[in-house]
This record gives C-alpha cells, structure tokens and sequence, in this order.
C-alpha cells in the first residue's frame, strides 16, 4: 500500500487523527495558555482569548512562529447565569478577586490571588470547605442556567482550516471539585463523615452538566474538552470508578449522539492503573500523556488503550521544553517519534501547560522536528483505515 499522502491542513490532519482516519504526517499540538502567551512579547494580545484579535495572534504564533497545529485549549463558550434567588457579589483588585455567593440558605465564597512568581492566578481561599458549604452551593447549581456564547461562531469562522477549538465542557462533579473549588484533603473528610451531603451535590451538578453538554453538542464545535485531570496522582482507582467513570460515559454519549468528540486532559498523571475504567469510558482521546517510565511509558500505555482512543503528548515536559537545549529538545522529539510512528493514534503534544517564557525556538524545534521526522510514511497502517498498536 502507498502510504503517500497530500498535505494536509492542519485541521485535517487533527480530525483525521481523532477519527481513526490517515493523516500525511503526525499533528504537534502543544498546549500555550494565557500565562505563556503573557511571556511572549509579540504575542501578548494572544492572551485574550475571547477576542477575534487574540485568537488571530495565536493561530500566527502556532503555525508561524513555532510550526505547530493550532490548538486552543478548553476555550470556554458558555455562561452560568444564576436566578434570582442567588445574589454575587464581586470585588477585585490589582493582584486579589473575590467572589460571592449570598442565597436563603447560606453565604459561600472564593478568591483567587495572584502570583508573579508563577506568573498565574491561583485560588487562595476554596469556595467549599466544609459539608455545610455544599448545602449552599448545590442551591446555587440548582438555580443556574447555561447559555451559549454566541462568539463561539465568530471564532471558528476566524480559526477556518489552521486548527482545532477543543471546546470546553465541564468535568465530572468530583473532578470539577477537585479542580476549582475543593482542596482535596476536604474532598477526602466531606466524603466519608458527609457522604450523603456530597452525594446531593453531585447529582445536583450532574443534572446541570447534561443540560450543558446537550446545549453545546448542538453547536458546529467538533472537539470538546473538560479539561481537569485523569490519572491517579490524586485519586484512587476506586474513586475514579465511583465518581468519574459513569459521568464520563454519560456525557461521552450526549456527545457521540451528536457526532462529536470527547478528550479528556492526564496532565502528566498516572495512568496504568486506570487503563480499562478507561477503556470502558468511551473517550476519543487523552491529551497530556507523559512517558513516567515503568508501567507508564506511551508505548506500553498504546497497548493497554482501546485502538479508538487517540494518545496526545508523550513525554514532552514543560520543564523540559523551558530548560533544555535546541539539540536535546530535538533528540527526543525524535525518540518519541520513533515510539509512535510504529502505529496508534498518536499526536505529539505537552505533558501539560508550556511554561511561562520557554523560548519559542524550543517549541519551533519540536515542529521541525516533526515536520522532518513525523511523515505518515514511517507510520504502519491498516488497509481498513484503522491504526494498529503494535
């Protein structure tokens, strides 16, 4: 068989990936947020990321100035509007936001502080601490409401053939706790002296998910993310079963009924242990896949995972990428590929978020790399159209 194909857009190559389809050469799609844009001085504007300006700079950044498929991360195209019932008050200044939430059956808040050490916000004080605190805060998902940004129509109007919005939806309840509102050593005490509690807040939120899901699987969005973390680095396989597994499912098939995909985010995490919750999990793709060594590494993980889900990362580590030299960065960019390109779904990407001020001639090396290495003609493949680990 010739395996020779046309170039592709970088659209066509993501999408052909993700369906199981041949592209003409591995996709490199890594993942460059807000914080990392905001170390670029050229491309600051990237930053915004719901403006048509900022989403233009970044599609230049990617395939100009780095040679990469135009990724944009867990872009968030929708709006909780709260009743009524439910008052938010909201204070900010030049490094604090404070936010909340007043409703008849109690008072709930968060803030979120700034670090320029890290060059990012993180939250300083957790909107649930206590069993109490869920009380208030199931009323207040009890009385929300989604509605759609119409500016999801702009962008990908603006975004055309150079990549893919990877839409965000949210997780889980637990791993959306875990993620924005709950430090995990309360999740671990609300869960067992208040499991009845939790459980009423879980399928609260639930109840709103699907609502979200079935609102955004009605859009011309493709690709949806929800973008908190699979693997075990903070949970058990038990908790993954109990509280991640059969939301995942359950919105995986809002999704599929529609004809779209579901990726999920590792984060550089764990995985071995939950290679068949997983499988069962009816997921596309992974994205943030490192290569952790031992039972963890991206070969052996592309022999436990189902055919049909698509590993996106493999062993490049932000760290990595902000510290090392162009001549090591291209030398395992090359050893990954060389893993890969024996077969399976497989986009090269980042363990997790660049680094804030990694050069960009460390990224562009990853894309020359791949555009030299990367050719689907090194690639094994199936005369049925389907990739085969091996």
């Amino acid at each position: 068989m010739n395996s020779k194909k046309d170039k592709m857009t970088s659209r066509q190559r993501i999408l052909a990936v993700l369906k199981g389809q041949q592209p003409d050469r591995i996709p490199w799609m890594p993942l460059c947020s807000y914080s990392y844009f905001g170390s670029v001085p050229d491309y600051t504007a990237g930053a915004d990321y719901l403006s048509a300006e900022g989403l233009k700079t970044r599609i230049d950044f990617y395939n100009n100035v780095i040679k990469a498929d135009y990724l944009q991360w867990s872009a968030l195209f929708y709006n909780l509007n709260c009743s009524a019932k439910v008052e938010i008050h909201r204070s900010q200044s030049d490094n604090k936001h404070r936010t909340e939430y007043r409703t008849p059956v109690g008072i709930i808040a968060e803030e979120t502080s700034y670090s320029d050490v890290a060059k990012t916000w993180f939250h300083s004080k957790m909107l649930l601490e206590r069993a109490e605190d869920m009380k208030v805060f199931q009323y207040v998902v009890e009385n929300q409401t989604c509605q759609l940004d119409e500016r999801l129509f702009e962008h990908l109007k603006i975004l055309g053939q150079a990549g893919v919005i990877f839409l965000y939806v949210p997780p889980p309840p637990l791993k959306d706790m875990l993620l924005h509102y709950l430090k995990l050593e309360n999740a671990v005490y609300i869960i067992q002296d208040n499991k009845n509690i939790f459980d009423d807040l879980v399928t609260a939120m639930d109840a709103r998910n699907q609502q979200i899901y079935k609102i955004m699987a009605d859009t011309p969005g493709e690709v949806f993310n929800d973008s908190a973390v699979t693997g075990t680095g903070m949970i058990s396989p038990n908790i993954f079963n109990e509280y991640y597994l059969p939301y995942t499912k359950r919105y995986a098939e809002i999704l599929h009924s529609k004809g779209k995909l579901y990726t999920n985010h590792t984060s550089g995490e764990p995985l071995w242990g939950i290679v068949n919750m997983i499988n069962d999990s009816n997921i596309d793709a992974l994205y943030g896949v490192a290569d952790l060594g031992q039972d963890d590494t991206i070969d052996k993980l592309c022999k436990g995972l189902k055919n049909n889900i698509t590993i996106i990362g493999g062993g490049l580590a932000p760290n990595f990428l902000a510290t090392s030299s162009i001549e090591e960065i291209k030398e395992k960019t090359k050893n990954v590929l060389s893993k890969m390109l024996s077969g399976g779904r497989f986009m090269l990407g980042t363990d997790d978020d660049t680094v804030y001020g990694t050069p960009c001639e460390n990224l562009k090396a990853v894309g020359e790399t791949v555009e030299q290495y990367g050719s689907i003609d090194d690639m094994k493949f199936k005369r049925q159209g389907k990739y085969e680990y091996v």
